[in-house]
């Protein structure tokens, strides 16, 4: 734990020391920006480093919440509502119509006791990575239903966890990179931080719930997030 937390306090200072100086570049660049013409051909090379010092920005951000996770605050809610919100964050990846979204929930669904806004990061980033992997023409799936993990006779047939499955019908994970998905600064995508998957990870772990992956290479993906209905206890928070 001492470790860790020498760990955590390193990452926060490392964060804040690259921030303040990769802000003075970001103002530098696109102040640059504004004096080159439309044609000029400076400005794919300016457009390049505008979208490195986004990444680099985007990594800090992901450095502070992995080392200093805010409190959770949990409340009854709509894991359909939730989805929704997500999907609507994010209608401008969709590719104008190019692939199409299905949102497909249960009826009845119980309210799950969650921090909201970490479960719709969650939800955002696994649709984006959807998206992301999926070819025009294709579909990605959202399911939203309930699940009984059996215990006892006294809870047979009763709903103990909401499930959020997103489905893509992209390459799918090599057998090579399943093991790896969900370590920090992981990643196959050209401009990917790595830390999506493992934050989204830690939110669920923190919710007391568990995040899958089934994968075959050719035939998608679909990760699948399961909350348990009654909520973390206070003290995991």
């Amino acid at each position: 734990l001492e470790k860790l937390a020498a760990v955590g306090r390193l990452t926060t200072s490392v964060a804040h020391e690259i921030g303040n100086p990769l802000a003075g570049i970001g103002t530098g660049v696109q102040y640059l920006a504004r004096t080159i013409g439309e044609d000029d051909s400076k400005r794919e090379t300016i457009h390049f480093i505008l979208n490195e010092i986004m990444r680099l920005d985007r990594i800090i951000v992901d450095l502070y919440t992995i080392s200093r996770p805010s409190p959770m605050v949990l409340e009854r809610t709509s894991a359909v509502k939730v989805a929704e919100l997500a999907l609507r964050s994010l209608q401008d990846l969709s590719g104008g119509g190019e692939i199409v979204v299905v949102l497909d929930a249960d009826d009845d669904l119980p309210e799950v006791s969650m921090d909201a806004d970490k479960i719709q990061q969650v939800l955002i980033n696994l649709i984006k990575n959807a998206y992301e992997t999926s070819e025009t023409g294709s579909e990605v799936r959202i399911e939203v239903h309930s699940v009984s993990h059996y215990t006892g006779p006294a809870d047979e047939g009763r709903p103990t966890h909401v499930a959020i499955a997103v489905t893509d019908h992209g390459a799918g994970i090599s057998e090579e990179d399943r093991g790896k998905i969900f370590e920090p600064f992981f990643s196959r995508k050209d401009a990917g931080t790595g830390l999506g998957l493992y934050v989204s990870h830690s939110i669920i772990e923190r919710h007391g719930g568990e995040i899958q992956v089934r994968t075959e290479v050719g035939e998608g993906t679909t990760v699948t997030v399961e909350l348990p209905i009654e909520g973390t206890r206070a003290g995991d928070s």
